[in-house]
């Protein structure tokens, strides 16, 4: 994943390194902050759960930063798809939580499993692929398997998508850390189709 991380961002490592995990810091191809590469990184995972967890992404109530913190740093998640295995017994013995609000949450995880592709999309946190992007694919290609087996040229040829994302969109699936994960969140039930337009 390293090694598929530093070739996506086609630059070297900045001086600085992560103060969760001591990884070499990246520039980000989004912005002029610096991104760490490294997927088991905890910092890195909390902010993953925190954007999959919002209302335009997958829309998962109660999971603030503050719940991520304690879900990581206990070892119960170590990526989004372990949230579809995480048991309200497991949250409820967490510092500070309790049955009724841990059944809360995962009912609300359970629900999320609803949410259309582009949801989903945005959630994976792809390089390049923001909200807009997501949006796009899902209008074009319908299916998120379809989305990955399009083809660079494909993908960067419809509209709202362009060079970077699809070349970013072929080598995040190119890497089998993100392929398992993909078959992980299949298994879970998530809503791998776009929803229809209303006529």
């Amino acid at each position: 994943m390293l090694k598929f991380l530093a070739k996506l961002f086609a630059a070297t490592p900045t001086d600085q390194v992560c103060a969760d995990c001591g990884s070499k810091l990246f520039p980000s191809p989004n912005s002029a902050a610096t991104y760490c590469p490294n997927p088991d990184c905890p910092a890195r995972v909390r902010r993953w759960l925190v954007h999959w967890a919002t209302p335009e992404v997958m829309n998962v109530p109660g999971l603030d930063a503050a719940l991520a913190e304690q879900l990581v740093s206990s070892g119960l998640i170590r990526d989004v798809g372990e949230l579809y295995t995480l048991q309200a017994a497991e949250v409820a013995a967490l510092p500070g939580r309790n049955p009724a609000t841990a059944e809360l949450l995962v009912t609300a995880i359970a629900t999320s499993k609803a949410r259309p592709l582009e949801h989903l999309l945005h959630g994976l946190e792809i390089p390049h692929v923001d909200a807009a992007v997501a949006q796009a694919l899902a209008r074009q290609f319908f299916r998120l398997d379809a989305v990955f087996s399009a083809g660079e040229p494909k993908l960067a040829a419809t509209p709202g998508v362009g060079p970077d994302a699809a070349r970013s969109l072929v080598r995040w699936y190119g890497d089998p850390v993100n392929r398992r994960l993909i078959e992980r969140l299949r298994k879970a039930g998530l809503n791998f189709y776009a929803q229809p337009e209303r006529s």
